[in-house]
C-alpha cells in the first residue's frame, strides 16, 4: 500500500473558488471551523449521482432541496468535496473502508471487495457499536463484499423487487433507528433516485418541465449523443424532479428523528457517490470521466457542536476522509496506514496544501486524477484493446480512449474552476507546478502495477437486473 499521496507545491491562501463555481452560493464562508461530534448516532446518507450545483444548500436556481438546505442552515456545507472514483462500485469501498480505489481494488465491473480489508463498519462492530446499512444501488450491496462489519444489512437482494424509491429506502431504515434509538450507532443510507434512466415518482416526473413536448433521453449516452439544448435541459429537470423527491422523502427520514429524540444528538453526513455530467464537456453520465461536475459532489455535515452554523467550508476534503471521521467520532483510533483526513481536523486546520485523488479503472481504461485547490492534472494511460472490445465491443462508442499512446490535461483551476482551457504542452509540463503533480501520479501508479483484485464468481439474479437498470450491463 502507498502509505503517502502529497504533494509539495504553493497554494494561495486565498484560493477559493466557490462562488465562482457555485454560482448562487449565499452562504457565508468559515476560514476554521470548530466542530466535534456529541454522544449520538453517526448516519451517512449517499444519494447516487448527485451533483452539488443542483442542490439548494449550494445556490442552485431552483429550491429542489429545502430539507437539505435546512440541514445545510444546522451544519457545514463543504464546496471542495471531491469522491475518489467516479462510479458507485469503487467510491463506496472508498467510503467505507478509507482506502483509495488501487488499495481497496475494486475498480473493475467484477471485482469484489477482498475480506483482507477493514470496513468502518467492520471497526465499530468490533467496538460493540451497532451498525446498519438500507443500500438502494447493488453496486453499493453485498454481492461485491460492502456489506462487512453491518450487524443489519438491507439491500436490493432480498428486500424489494426492482430498485427502490427513497421512501421505500426510508421505510426501511426508520425501523433500525427505532430498535436503537437509546444507543449510540452507525447507519449507512444509500438512495438511487437520481440515478439514470432520469425519473422521479408521481409529480415529480415532470414538477420543473418547461416544455413537454421535448422528448426526455432517460439515459444518453456517454460521449457519442447529439442532444439539443431541449433535451438537455429536459434531462435536468427530471434530475431536478428526482432530487426534489428524495429531499421529501429525507424530511420524512429527519421528522422521525427528531420525534425520537435522535436528531439532535445526531452526527448526520449527507453526500453523493459522484456527480453527473449533462455534456460540459461533451460528456454525459459519470464513469469513464474525471471531470469536476463528476468527481465533485455534495457534503453537508451537521454535528451537535460546531462553533458556526449554516456556513460553508472551502477545504479540500475526499471520500477516503468519511471513515477517519466516523471512527474519531466514537472515539476509535485508526490506522496509521489510512490516507485519509478527520474532516473535523481538516475544518478546523484550514489546510491549504492538500491534493486529492480520483481514479477510473474498467473496461481496459486507465484514468487519474491529481488536484489540489488550484492545479489538476488529468492522465489518460494507453487502454487495454483487448479488454476494451472485450465489454465495450467498438471503439467508436468511446472517442476519447486512445490505445496507443497517453493523454494529459492541466487546468488551472483558481482561474479556470469550470475547466475550459487545458494548458497541455510539452513545455507547460515542465514547469514546476505540473511536473510535481504528474511526478507523484506515476509513482502512485507504479506502486500498484502488479494487485490483483477479488472477482466476484457469479451474482445474483437480483443483482444482475438492478445493474441492468442502471446501465452497467447491456
Amino acid at each position: 500500500m502507498w502509505l503517502a499521496l502529497s504533494v509539495a507545491v504553493a497554494v494561495s491562501a486565498s484560493v477559493d473558488t466557490s462562488t465562482q463555481y457555485f454560482k448562487g452560493l449565499a452562504r457565508p464562508k468559515v476560514a476554521q471551523l470548530e466542530a466535534r461530534a456529541g454522544d449520538g448516532p453517526v448516519i451517512v446518507l449517499v444519494v447516487d449521482a448527485m451533483r452539488p450545483d443542483r442542490l439548494s444548500p449550494y445556490g442552485a436556481a431552483r429550491d429542489p432541496s429545502p430539507v437539505m438546505n435546512a440541514l445545510a442552515d444546522e451544519g457545514v456545507t463543504l464546496t471542495n468535496y471531491f469522491v475518489n472514483a467516479n462510479w458507485t462500485r469503487p467510491s463506496t469501498a472508498s467510503m467505507l473502508t478509507g482506502l483509495l480505489p488501487s488499495d481497496h481494488l475494486v475498480q473493475g465491473e467484477g471485482d469484489k471487495l477482498g475480506a483482507q480489508f477493514t470496513t468502518v463498519a467492520e471497526l465499530l462492530a468490533a467496538n460493540g457499536i451497532p451498525t446498519g446499512a438500507v443500500i438502494g444501488n447493488g453496486n453499493a450491496a453485498s454481492a461485491f463484499g460492502l456489506a462487512q462489519g453491518f450487524t443489519e444489512f438491507a439491500d436490493t437482494v432480498k428486500h424489494w423487487k426492482g430498485l427502490p424509491t427513497a421512501d421505500e429506502v426510508v421505510d426501511l431504515a426508520l425501523p433500525f433507528v427505532e430498535r436503537h434509538a437509546k444507543e449510540r450507532f452507525f447507519l449507512f443510507v444509500f438512495m438511487v433516485d437520481t440515478h439514470d434512466p432520469y425519473h422521479a415518482p408521481g409529480e415529480f416526473e415532470t414538477r420543473y418541465v418547461t416544455d413537454a413536448t421535448v422528448p426526455l433521453v432517460r439515459t444518453p449516452h456517454w460521449e457519442i449523443g447529439n442532444y439539443s439544448p431541449a433535451q438537455v435541459r429536459r434531462m435536468q429537470e427530471t434530475y431536478d424532479g428526482a432530487i426534489a423527491y428524495t429531499d421529501r422523502a429525507l424530511g420524512r427520514f429527519f421528522s422521525r428523528l427528531k420525534d425520537l429524540g435522535v436528531y439532535d444528538k445526531a452526527t448526520i453526513m449527507l453526500t453523493a457517490d459522484h456527480g453527473e455530467a449533462f455534456g460540459e464537456h461533451g460528456v454525459f453520465l459519470h464513469a469513464h470521466h474525471l471531470y469536476d461536475e463528476i468527481v465533485r459532489a455534495p457534503l453537508i455535515v451537521k454535528t451537535p457542536h460546531m462553533s458556526k452554523r449554516g456556513a460553508y467550508s472551502p477545504v479540500l476534503a475526499q471520500s477516503i476522509d468519511l471513515f477517519p471521521t466516523i471512527a474519531h467520532a466514537f472515539g476509535l483510533p485508526t490506522s496509521r496506514e489510512l490516507l485519509g483526513t478527520d474532516l473535523f481536523a481538516l475544518m478546523a486546520s484550514s489546510e491549504k496544501t492538500r491534493s486529492v485523488i480520483a481514479e477510473f479503472t474498467n473496461f481496459g481504461i486507465k484514468r487519474r486524477m491529481l488536484r489540489t485547490l488550484s492545479d489538476k492534472v488529468v492522465w489518460q494511460l494507453p487502454a487495454d484493446e483487448a479488454q476494451f472490445l472485450a465489454s465495450v465491443k467498438k471503439k467508436s462508442l468511446l472517442p476519447s480512449v486512445t490505445f496507443d499512446r497517453e493523454t494529459v490535461k492541466l487546468f488551472d483551476m483558481a482561474r479556470d474552476p469550470l475547466e475550459q482551457r487545458d494548458l497541455y504542452s510539452e513545455q507547460a509540463m515542465r514547469e514546476p507546478r505540473w511536473a510535481k503533480l504528474m511526478q507523484s501520479l506515476r509513482a502512485y501508479e507504479k506502486r500498484h502495477a502488479a494487485q490483483s483484485a477479488t472477482v466476484v464468481e457469479r451474482l445474483d439474479a437480483e443483482t444482475y437486473r438492478d445493474l441492468k437498470e442502471l446501465g452497467y450491463i447491456d
